[in-house]
């Protein structure tokens, strides 16, 4: 259930219509999961560097666990990310994945700095493997090592078994492809001079990320396949809904 902050007394700010729109925009991508993880990272963090949430939350971490339903840790850990995917300022990412962040988060900023530029200034590319091993060398000072994952986990019930072997989207998505191409092939033909190719297409595109963002990718994390609200009592999730989720309950071994 919401908390209304205004009843409790909180002394909130209003925002401007342009605040209003980048709020509506950045929550309808959060929590339908229509974008990329680093796109939905980039929204948390225009939600923290703006104050977007000053309106109805009086601080940052109420508002993401209220609104959007993301613990206080998850959001800064995709906030951090985002540094360092755009550190200094930059417009080319230097670290393009979330996995490749994670890999130096547990270092001080300034000494995740010196890993990258440790990375970088040997020819190589900033990822996650090539991160971790360049930050060896702290490991005495920064890292503690915990006890591994369980090699076996618990049995999942068999619908959540069931959507996650199940290749209907799989299938869908092949015939996405194959209409491509042949809208492609057709266009190349006289018979297809009227076609807008580019509309069709663009058509297809949409209907190839909905199925993308809506396939079942994992058990869900919060309930490990019981059934919550998180999943809707499903007990599973697609992929972007899963990775919003805490690092720590991430402890499922997706196979692609």
């Amino acid at each position: 259930m919401a908390i209304d902050h205004k009843k409790r007394g909180a002394l909130l700010d209003p925002l401007s219509n342009e605040e209003m729109r980048l709020l509506a925009e950045a929550e309808e991508s959060i929590k339908n999961g229509i974008d990329t993880l680093r796109i939905i990272a980039e929204w948390i963090k225009l939600i923290h560097d703006m104050r977007l949430f000053r309106a109805s939350h009086p601080t940052f971490e109420a508002y993401c666990e209220d609104r959007l339903r993301i613990s206080k840790s998850r959001s800064y850990q995709l906030l951090s990310w985002v540094k360092n995917v755009h550190p200094g300022g930059q417009t080319q990412p230097i670290l393009t994945t979330e996995k490749a962040s994670r890999a130096i988060a547990h270092l001080p900023p300034e000494t995740q700095q010196v890993v990258i530029k440790k990375v970088l200034e040997a020819g190589d590319k900033p990822t996650a493997a090539k991160l971790k091993k360049a930050a060896e060398e702290f490991k005495p000072v920064e890292m503690a090592a915990g006890p591994p994952p369980p090699a076996v986990g618990p049995k999942l019930p068999d619908r959540v078994a069931l959507a996650l072997e199940s290749d209907s989207f799989a299938a869908l998505l092949a015939d996405v492809r194959k209409l491509k191409a042949s809208l492609k092939s057709l266009a190349s033909e006289p018979l297809g001079i009227w076609l807008n190719l580019q509309r069709a297409v663009s058509g297809l595109q949409t209907v190839s990320d909905a199925l993308k963002t809506a396939r079942p990718y994992a058990p869900c994390p919060y309930c490990n396949g019981v059934g919550c609200k998180r999943c809707n009592t499903f007990g599973w999730v697609p992929q972007n809904t899963y990775e919003m989720a805490p690092i720590e309950l991430q402890t499922w071994k997706v196979t692609a």
